[in-house]
């Protein structure tokens, strides 16, 4: 019996003023890639490998697309003793390399991450306590601004990321999921799940208020992506509605989907990334490159990638 090969996971950020990308492709488990796309001249420059967890729904891209801000965790016996680093934190880099520029060890899975305001102004969403950066690792021509409300899990940085992008919320709801997947989602750690697992009432589920239903709409404001949002950190479902012929066309397999900014449909499916030209059909989509393929491997930053 064939076993067909798990693709690897893509997420794409998208630059807002420059025709750039930052891809993170995750994949074996414990690896990810960081990749530049330049979404014009559809060219890809692959970067840095990471053994660890970059959190891309509490990461973001610079509007001209030369800096990255991410959330990370590397737990290990000997990240988890270092109190000076600690296991996660928040850091600046260029990409597509994910050398620290800027950091603020964090310690816990408790906010993390952040978002650009402009290219100089930077979101931090650590409470101001814990928003000192590391001493050998201070931004420089970055006016830095921590988060009052910084709280658990980074779904807040995603929402209000997507709201600065474009997106609207049609619809809200509330989801109910196990403690087990609460834990495991939370707190990333999935032996915290199993523990929770064992209570029952009333620890058996934990409602989470989230918004389900996402749009974005084309430039000629006809066309609109629709984005559900399931629950858990990758869960999404995509779809397009066009409102000259009424109808509403799902983008099947999709795991990630937006408009770029000369108006085309990009999306991923199974570690592939698909563009779709105005006026063109999901089914003429054209692919642009595939992920799959690619094993880790050590690559050393550039000089001009470790300097402000």
């Amino acid at each position: 019996m064939d076993i067909k090969p798990v693709p690897c996971r893509v997420f794409v950020i998208l630059a807002r003023t420059a025709d750039k990308a930052v891809i993170l492709r995750r994949g074996p488990h414990k690896w990810t890639r960081l990749i530049l796309w330049d979404t014009k001249a559809f060219t890809f420059e692959e970067g840095q490998w990471f053994k660890g967890r970059i959190y891309h729904y509490q990461s973001d891209l610079s509007p001209d697309g030369s800096l990255f801000i991410y959330f990370a965790a590397k737990i290990n016996s000997h990240t988890l003793r270092d109190k000076e680093f600690t296991h996660t934190w928040t850091a600046i880099s260029k990409p597509p390399y994910f050398t620290a520029l800027a950091l603020w060890p964090k310690g816990d899975f408790w906010s993390g991450g952040g978002l650009f305001n402009n290219d100089r102004v930077v979101w931090l969403n650590h409470p101001f306590n814990i928003s000192q950066p590391h001493p050998q690792h201070r931004p420089q021509g970055l006016k830095i601004i921590s988060n009052p409300d910084a709280h658990v899990g980074g779904f807040s940085v995603f929402f209000r990321r997507l709201e600065r992008d474009g997106w609207i919320m049609i619809k809200s709801g509330v989801d109910k999921q196990s403690w087990y997947a609460y834990a495991t989602t939370i707190f990333h750690i999935p032996v915290l799940g199993k523990m929770a697992a064992r209570f029952r009432k009333p620890w058996h589920t934990h409602k989470m208020a989230m918004p389900h239903f996402w749009q974005k709409s084309s430039h000629d404001q006809k066309t609109h992506l629709i984005m559900r949002y399931t629950g858990g950190r990758e869960a999404y479902e995509y779809s397009v509605r066009d409102d000259r012929k009424n109808l509403t066309v799902p983008i099947e397999g999709a795991t990630w989907a937006d408009w770029d900014r000369n108006g085309r449909l990009v999306f991923v499916r199974e570690g592939q990334l698909f563009a779709v030209e105005p006026d063109m059909s999901i089914t003429d989509a054209k692919l642009l490159r595939d992920f799959n393929d690619q094993k880790p491997e050590p690559m050393e930053a550039p000089d001009w990638a470790k300097q402000w």
